[in-house]
């Protein structure tokens, strides 16, 4: 404990270390305040928001930055409550305002205060109940600051490498627009405008140095984010987006949704950073189209034109009209000898295939010219692998939709590029990709001829399949699979090989052992591959059962390869009922692990529904029968000693036991 004669003493001299001329200390002294602050303000240093805004009008431009950097941790932080939101609107946001406002300041001490201000708006929006405050606050406090943005938005000198000040505007702007729509509405005509501007002006920039070229290396903040326009791109989009998705503001932008959704398929052409990172790394390339939470400027994009054509009055054709449009721009750009011009081209074909059900609907879209012509044409074009691979992607969005015709000629080349092995990555991603909606899609009797090449070729893409994109080639194989599983018998060896061999190497990889075991159990319903595959499991699940607490991790896997042979299209032979289950009951009658639990569980479910005619009679320890000793692992399940998950496990349980057993009892 520290003595409070000892705490005034820090508490007094603290402030000081916040005008050092060496930025580290004013650092290291701003967040020794804040964190004090969290346990002391305001009770035990009542007067500290206080000293820190006197500092804030010093003329010592060391102890401003000291005090604003301290005011933006504080703030940022959780010390922000109901009870002094209030107080400190009316304590902080007039010298913030000051600060933001004086033209001798830099734009990162500007960005500082209102970043101050955004985490004061912040917290407004998550305690909307004081509508008192929230009355004075939209009344007397914002327009003056709404005011202020608008030129600072406008501003044309900032550095491309450092956009904090806009940035941190944004943020602002996104949050009063994302919970206080009706407070803003009359304000957005006014920041609409030079929001609207940072847009279109921006562009030509964009596509200069990021598209066309690399990104010049941004600037960060303190916590390591990125500065730099790519971002600033996205938080206008995001504001865009708010204003959309919001009925009584979406009148705002009606009358500008060509314009921008034509904005929105340019900035979506991909980056040479980009383009350079996806081909050196398939992992990023696949996780950056897969992870719904990874935002970019493509991903924003996109979602904004999707948004944007579900606005009310809102017609296909200026999707379509959009879509011509940047198709003729690459065909110019094409023409004139422009090395990206396919940048633009592989957008707007994502985009389509994005709002594939919406288009096919509508009349003004000649959907099998747009194949036979654009995507016929992008599948052939040399040196070009991410238009190749998207063009195969958008073609089987439509393969429900259309002439077979039209769409087994995509089947084929898919088909190939798995065993071509010249074929760039981003091909085989595509191929991938596309095979996932096209087995689905296409009529069995079209794809059932190419199975042999299909399972041949995806198995043997699994040999060099990396960690991100190893799930991707499995989702492949199980779609390519389940088009006819009787294809598998003649390479049921050549496929369960492959996959244990990558299920033994990603054992504590959830994703990719269950779609290991979903494929599993594709290959164990065919009658012919059902023992065969026993056989080859067999052994080493027995391995895994006699000693789970020396395998963390893998024990759940092997139980639930166990419940996929149990599970299979014929009884259990007693080579695995033998050789498995004493094993899984002793597992059972003793773990407190819940996971475990819960897995063997759903395999003793198996058991019971198909084996429960030999359960009644066979003794696997010599006394009791195996029928009662499910009974007894069942009433353990419940019994309300043990943790609630091991309820949950059991009450499935019983209902079969009582269906299967019980009833022959």
């Amino acid at each position: 404990m520290v003595a409070d004669s000892d705490r005034v003493a820090i508490k007094t001299g603290l402030p000081r270390g916040l005008s050092d001329p060496e930025n580290k200390i004013r650092t290291a002294v701003a967040m020794a305040i804040a964190t004090i602050a969290h346990w002391d303000w305001p009770e035990q240093w009542p007067t500290l928001v206080q000293d820190l805004v006197t500092c804030l009008q010093s003329p010592d431009k060391n102890l401003l930055k000291g005090a604003i950097k301290c005011l933006d941790i504080f703030a940022s932080g959780d010390n922000l409550s109901d009870e002094y939101l209030a107080p400190l609107l009316n304590l902080l946001v007039p010298e913030l305002y000051k600060v933001f406002q004086d033209g001798n300041q830099t734009e990162r001490i500007k960005s500082r205060a209102v970043s101050i201000f955004y985490s004061l708006v912040r917290w407004m929006a998550i305690t909307k109940e004081h509508k008192k405050d929230l009355k004075f606050f939209f009344q007397q406090i914002l327009p003056p600051w709404l005011t202020a943005f608008v030129p600072a938005l406008s501003a044309t000198e900032t550095s491309l490498n450092d956009c904090g000040l806009k940035l941190v505007i944004m943020k602002v702007l996104i949050v009063l627009v994302g919970d206080f729509a009706k407070d803003m509405k009359p304000h957005l005509p006014n920041l609409m405008a030079p929001v609207w501007g940072l847009i279109v002006q921006g562009l030509p920039t964009y596509e200069k140095v990021a598209i066309n070229d690399s990104l010049l290396s941004a600037a960060q903040d303190s916590e390591g984010e990125s500065l730099g326009f790519e971002q600033l791109v996205e938080f206008l989009l995001e504001f865009v987006r708010c204003i959309v998705e919001k009925p009584s503001l979406a009148s705002l932008v009606k009358g500008h949704v060509s314009q921008m959704i034509y904005f929105c398929i340019k900035y979506m052409q991909m980056t040479n950073d980009d383009e350079e990172m996806w081909e050196s790394d398939p992992n990023e390339f696949v996780a950056g189209e897969d992870d719904e939470f990874r935002y970019s400027v493509r991903q924003s994009s996109l979602d904004l034109i999707e948004m944007m054509t579900s606005v009310k009055d809102v017609k296909m054709d200026v999707l379509v009209q959009v879509i011509n449009q940047c198709f003729e721009e690459s065909n110019q750009a094409r023409q004139k000898g422009a090395k990206n011009w396919w940048k633009i081209r592989e957008a707007t074909v994502w985009v389509i295939g994005t709002m594939c059900e919406q288009l096919v609907e509508d009349s003004t879209f000649n959907v099998a010219a747009f194949i036979n012509t654009i995507l016929r044409e992008d599948v052939t074009t040399q040196g070009i692998p991410f238009l190749k691979g998207r063009a195969l992607w958008c073609a089987s969005k439509f393969s429900g939709d259309i002439d077979p015709q039209v769409i087994t000629p995509f089947l084929q080349i898919a088909t190939a590029s798995l065993q071509n092995a010249s074929d760039p990555i981003p091909v085989k991603i595509g191929a991938c990709r596309a095979l996932q909606m096209f087995c689905p899609g296409v009529a069995p009797e079209i794809v059932q001829p190419l199975l042999p090449e299909l399972i041949v070729g995806t198995v043997n893409l699994l040999q060099s399949a990396t960690e991100g994109t190893l799930h991707l080639v499995l989702e492949t194989l199980l779609f390519i699979l389940k088009v006819n599983p009787q294809a598998i018998v003649q390479f049921e060896e050549l496929i369960s090989s492959h996959i244990m061999s990558v299920w033994s190497g990603n054992v504590t990889d959830c994703l990719i052992t269950t779609i290991v075991t979903e494929i599993l159990e594709v290959i164990v319903s065919v009658p012919e591959c059902y023992p065969k595959v026993v056989d080859r499991l067999l052994q080493p699940i027995i391995t895994i059962l006699k000693a789970p607490k020396e395998m963390p991790g893998i024990t759940e896997a092997g139980i639930d390869l166990l419940r996929v042979l149990l599970d299979g299209p014929t009884v259990p032979s007693e080579a695995l009922l033998t050789g498995t289950l004493p094993h899984l009951f002793n597992m059972m009658n003793t773990t407190e692990d819940t996971q475990i639990m819960e897995t063997a569980a759903f395999c003793l479910s198996a058991v019971v529904r198909k084996a429960h005619t030999v359960l009644p009679t066979w003794r696997p320890f010599g006394n009791a029968t195996a029928a009662e000793i499910i009974v007894t692992i069942a009433a353990r399940l419940l019994d309300p000693n043990h943790n609630d998950i091991f309820a949950i496990c059991g009450a499935p349980l019983i209902t079969i036991i009582v269906s299967k057993v019980g009833i022959r009892n």
